[in-house]
């Protein structure tokens, strides 16, 4: 009984080890690569092969599948990815984060742990603490993060020598459907309570190595830690983005359908492995040639989805499209951007732009007599809802972040304000007067309404084209128009050809009708200080 109590704590230990290293590895080696994550996913994934090769090396390098997915999703929110680019570093992080298993097959099981874990230990930790939050100290942590992980894969490696004198996993057979699909599920659930398809791979790895499992038992493992990682993805994404949602259900299809694709052909996968081993003089062993099997599977999903990506896209666009009821709902907002003011900034720029739109489909339908493509009550509910989701992010980037000044929180707020006084006032316009019998207060309100459409046009912010200068000097003469448009109004009533009571109300809807507009313009310079551009200032 003392024997497996001690197997059992071995084995607990180990695992906690594996995952504090494999933590402190990724903590550190994300602090020394620095900007450079965020630079090359946002320049140098412009196709389907960078994209992939961006995915796939970037997990590499800091040792986090979940890092890039959280960085891509947070890229694709702020406008920066393209939904088809960041699936495809998604894609790519799943055969990135391989390199786990080769670390641990070449290196973690043949350690001496005196010679190289330890020691790692030590000098990485008196780096990180000489180091601090410089690159030395983030370097000297992964460095320790290496020794911690080594040693978690030593304590495994110690408790599953022992472990068949307890457990027959024989029993559960190989080679039989329902003998896999034993350790598919045994691989998922041990994923799904660990949180960490890494953690599953290792403990695959050193049972096999141990001889508690057979190749096949452990391939069918690593088949299910892959589906099971997925559990990590659907678990971030509840209540999130509509993007997020779209690369997660990604993620997801990817992992099931390769696991499945694999399973149903698991010898002939093992038999490729082997050749590939043999034509490139690996070593022989089980550890190694699981290995490989985890990054053949994971290049198998990548061919599988080659041909099959852009059908995907298209259904999880068409699945996730927003509803009117979503429209309040922030597109680009996430708090995972909190971390990277630059990019929370562009998000909140987008986001911005977003209610801008909304705000002006308001206004051409009640100004102009327009139709939108959206319900006007829907709309009308949804901008001050989104507004005030703008602030609240604003605010608490603001606390976050030195580099967000006051300035720049004002200008966020008051363009979000802006924009629901455009909204409200022309919802609040005095109801349509018909047409007069005077001719030059008809040609005067042909002109006006002509200077109306032409605005609204203008106002479009989320337009590459879009102008400052152009929107500020085409309102002027909407004032001026409007200045003309009073004078033949008075005229008309000095001349008896209009009664005061119409005059009044022409007066009264193209003077709102001119303020809201005017809103929008105020919301437009704001907008364009955020985004560096010379604005007068309100």
């Amino acid at each position: 009984m003392m024997g497996f109590n001690l197997m059992i704590a071995g084995f607990v230990g180990g695992l906690g080890l594996f995952m504090l290293g494999m933590g402190q590895m990724t903590d550190g080696l994300k602090g020394l690569a620095g900007g450079a994550l965020k630079t090359i996913l946002a320049s140098f994934t412009s196709n389907r092969p960078k994209a992939l090769l961006v995915g796939a090396g970037l997990t590499a390098l800091v040792q986090s599948s979940s890092a890039i997915t959280v960085a891509a999703i947070g890229f694709i929110n702020a406008g920066l990815l393209t939904l088809p680019q960041a699936i495809w570093v998604i894609f790519g992080s799943n055969i990135g984060t391989t390199l786990t298993g080769w670390l641990v097959a070449l290196i973690g099981l043949k350690v001496k742990i005196e010679l190289f874990a330890l020691p790692a230990i030590g000098i990485g930790m008196a780096m990180h603490m000489a180091g601090g939050k410089s690159r030395w100290g983030a370097g000297g942590l992964a460095l320790a993060g290496f020794g911690v992980f080594f040693l978690g894969i030593h304590l495994l490696q110690n408790a599953f020598t022992g472990v068949s004198e307890y457990i027959d996993f024989n029993q559960f057979g190989t080679g039989t459907v329902l003998g896999d699909l034993v350790y598919v599920g045994l691989g998922f659930l041990l994923t799904l309570c660990v949180q960490s398809s890494s953690a599953a791979m290792a403990l695959a790895l050193t049972a096999a190595a141990s001889g508690t499992i057979g190749l096949e038992a452990a391939a069918a493992v690593v088949i299910g830690a892959n589906v099971g990682t997925t559990s990590t993805a659907i678990l971030a994404v509840i209540k999130a983005t509509p993007n997020a949602r779209r690369v997660a259900a990604a993620h997801v299809f990817f992992n099931v359908l390769t696991g499945v694709v694999a399973l149903l052909i698991l010898p002939t996968v093992l038999e490729l492995v082997k050749r590939v081993s043999e034509a490139l003089s690996l070593d022989p062993s089980v550890a190694t040639t699981l290995a490989l099997f985890h990054t053949l599977f994971n290049c198998l999903g990548v061919l599988l989805m080659w041909p099959l990506a852009g059908g995907m896209i298209r259904i999880l666009l068409r699945l996730f499209k927003s509803q009117d009821e979503e429209l309040a709902r922030p597109q680009h907002l996430d708090d995972s951007l909190l971390d990277a003011p630059e990019l929370a900034l562009e998000a909140v720029r987008k986001e911005l732009a977003r209610q801008g739109d909304m705000a002006l489909e308001i206004a051409r339908h009640h100004v102009l007599g327009a139709r939108i493509p959206h319900p006007v009550a829907a709309l009308e509910a949804a901008v001050p809802r989104l507004g005030a989701d703008i602030r609240s992010f604003a605010f608490r980037l603001h606390r976050m972040a030195e580099s967000v000044d006051d300035d720049t929180l004002q200008r966020i707020v008051r363009s979000s304000h802006h924009y629901e006084r455009m909204a409200i006032r022309a919802e609040s316009l005095p109801r349509a007067i018909r047409t007069t019998s005077c001719t030059e207060v008809n040609q005067a309100l042909g002109v006006f309404r002509g200077l109306l459409d032409r605005l609204c046009a203008e106002l479009d912010t989320s337009q590459p084209d879009f102008v400052l200068d152009t929107t500020e000097t085409l309102f002027q003469s909407l004032r001026e128009e409007y200045r003309m448009l009073k004078f033949h109004l008075l005229a008309a009533v000095s001349a008896q050809k209009l009664p005061i009571e119409i005059m009044e109300a022409l007066m009264a809807r193209s003077e709102g009708k001119m303020t809201s507009l005017e809103s929008g313009l105020k919301a437009a310079r704001r907008l364009s200080q955020l985004r560096g551009l010379p604005a007068s200032v309100l």
